[in-house]
């Protein structure tokens, strides 16, 4: 399916090489297919640091027993708390840094030409992208106190699972926003 052409260069809609999201009623089911990938891509750019970063946290402050003399060491709080701490800048601020330096586009949107651009088609500005990875990835909060209660972190993931998959429930606008572009009045496009 294609889309309308962009406007003129003094159009306030969307800017020269971009094209609008669909129109409502229209099936957006590709480009939620090409954010799905890009998120996919930027999980797995994401992968090695999270592992090693997790690593180091629970090398640092996992509970330990010497079972010869019966002392304990480390700390399952502090190991959630650390490793959650690092979680959320290592993920935020990947979000943050790209789409706000680099023309909103972190590396999976890139390889899959999408951008992320204000309601008003407008550029993102790093606090705007701060906003809207923030309300994105808010949930892992909840990680810093998986050592209180185990559960936590799991219900952490599955509220960012559910605001990462919320673009689908705005089908009907066919505009696609989930839950953290509606936060930060943000759209996703295809890039020219």
């Amino acid at each position: 399916m294609s889309y309308p052409p962009s406007g003129p260069p003094n159009d306030p809609g969307y800017p020269q090489g971009q094209t609008p999201p669909p129109p409502a009623g229209t099936s957006g089911n590709h480009i939620m297919l090409d954010r799905f990938l890009a998120r996919l891509v930027d999980g797995l750019v994401l992968l090695i640091p999270a592992l090693i970063l997790s690593a180091i946290s629970n090398s640092l402050f996992r509970p330990t027993i010497n079972l010869r003399t019966g002392e304990t060491g480390g700390s399952e709080f502090l190991m959630y708390f650390v490793s959650g701490l690092l979680m959320i800048a290592l993920y935020i601020g990947y979000e943050t840094y790209f789409l706000g330096t680099q023309g909103g586009q972190t590396v999976g949107k890139k390889l899959l030409k999408l951008r992320v651009i204000r309601e008003d088609g407008r550029p993102l500005d790093v606090n705007t992208a701060l906003h809207r990875a923030g309300a994105l990835y808010g949930g892992m909060v909840l990680y810093l106190l998986g050592g209180v209660l185990v559960l936590l972190p799991t219900l952490g993931g599955l509220i960012v699972l559910g605001v990462a998959l919320s673009p689908f429930a705005d089908s009907a606008s066919g505009r696609y926003q989930g839950l953290h572009d509606k936060f930060a009045k943000t759209l996703v496009v295809k890039s020219a």
